[in-house]
């Protein structure tokens, strides 16, 4: 496409932008904030906890804090506190953290005993796993566990993804929070659509599968992440995890029970992670924020009607749709899942785009002078010279903008 072609479109949506996020094609967006240092964070070890496991503990959570638990959002102060309990393996050590964490301050105190988080502590050492075993508006805060198996600190990749998953939890329970419901479990969990089947049980694929999806699509963009790691832990859902010898896919689909149906126990993770699949399903055509913006809505209102005023129609009638579409051959399933990679084009809007020209293989900078012309530097880094073009433009102010393809291909 002519670049100044390119520029007149871009000029009828300029966005003057005073400081910028920096965004990395390899690893997808990289977020610095503060609002880390503004929640009010714990941490309570067991003696038999490594310093390593403890700092990459601390290192997941404040990335998915810092990318989750925005200052301005309206349920920021229900974020915090939280305590997050570092789980070894020893049984007398994990009852002697547990102590330590009931007697930390007057407000755990006179929660701990009756919401069971007195002896919580030794299930993780023994049995291994992670939880959020807290409800922010009953307790007054959040309990993360995380322990030293199901998954293990040694899982490089999966434990990450874990903490992610777990704070995710928080966020959901937060915005909980903001309803003026009876804070009460079962309360809470009617919100969060654990009581949304046909039956009287607590069901997965709507608060696990939002939180399972979202912690690997986190995950899937920081650095560490292998390339296509998030694909093919969405295609093991489809084809490695197995219930009765038989793939999570075809063991739902055989079943002719939907997705809202599968309640929590042996065979809950179908429906978590069938439940992952349907978030995937949502976002593909709706977007991920529109998981946020549920949220949002759900204090002031239920969880069917507030999926009926995010999604269009009611949570039963999406999901006989999504089940029509699972029935397609994996690879077909697998397009629509998507992450930051080389395949994708990201927009820096910056006023200081002179530091990003070497980040990044392809810049334009826009520069308005004496408020009559606009000057457009074009740099590609593959390309063996660099082109200037100028056109007159009689709008006001100083911008400059910074567009970064991430491949070969330029798709505008």
């Amino acid at each position: 496409m002519d670049n100044v072609y390119f520029v007149r479109k871009i000029i009828n949506i300029i966005f003057i932008i005073v400081s910028f996020t920096l965004i990395s094609c390899e690893g997808g967006p990289s977020f610095k904030n503060l609002e880390y240092e503004n929640l009010s964070i714990e941490y309570f070890p067991t003696d038999d906890v490594s310093d390593d496991h403890i700092n990459q503990v601390k290192k997941w959570y404040k990335v998915a804090a810092d990318y989750w638990f925005k200052k301005d959002s309206k349920a920021f102060n229900f974020f915090s506190p939280s305590y997050i309990a570092i789980i070894g393996t020893n049984a007398e050590l994990a009852r002697k953290a547990n102590k330590e964490f009931c007697e930390y301050d007057d407000h755990i105190i006179n929660k701990c005993s009756w919401n069971n988080n007195d002896n919580v502590f030794e299930e993780y050492a023994l049995n291994g796993s992670a939880a959020v075993t807290s409800i922010r508006a009953r307790d007054g805060y959040h309990l993360i566990i995380m322990s030293s198996s199901k998954p293990s600190p040694g899982e490089l990749h999966e434990y990450p993804y874990i903490i992610f998953h777990e704070t995710f939890h928080t966020y959901q329970k937060s915005y909980i929070s903001l309803s003026d419901i009876e804070p009460s479990s079962e309360n809470t969990d009617k919100l969060n659509g654990k009581y949304s089947g046909d039956h009287e049980g607590k069901v997965t694929w709507w608060a696990e599968g939002t939180a399972n999806y979202l912690a690997q699509l986190l995950y899937s963009r920081q650095p560490e992440a292998p390339e296509n790691w998030f694909k093919e832990k969405m295609r093991r859902w489809l084809e490695r995890e197995k219930v009765n010898g038989l793939p999570v896919k075809e063991e739902y689909l055989n079943s002719n029970v939907d997705l809202h149906n599968w309640e929590f126990g042996n065979k809950g993770y179908v429906g978590r992670y069938v439940g992952d699949w349907f978030i995937a399903y949502l976002v593909n055509e709706f977007g991920e924020e529109s998981i946020y913006e549920f949220y949002q809505v759900l204090p002031d209102s239920n969880f069917e009607d507030t999926f009926l005023k995010i999604y269009g129609k009611p949570y039963k009638v999406k999901i006989k749709e999504f089940n029509e579409f699972f029935k397609q051959e994996n690879d077909e399933l697998l397009k629509i899942i998507r992450s930051l990679g080389e395949d994708t084009n990201v927009f820096v809007i910056s006023h200081k785009g002179e530091i990003l020209v070497d980040k990044f293989l392809r810049t334009l900078k826009f520069e308005k002078i004496n408020d009559f012309r606009l000057t457009i530097h074009i740099h590609d880094s593959k390309a063996v010279s660099r082109s200037k073009t100028s056109f007159d433009s009689h709008s006001t102010g100083h911008i400059y903008i910074t567009y970064i393809s991430c491949n070969d291909e330029q798709r505008y």
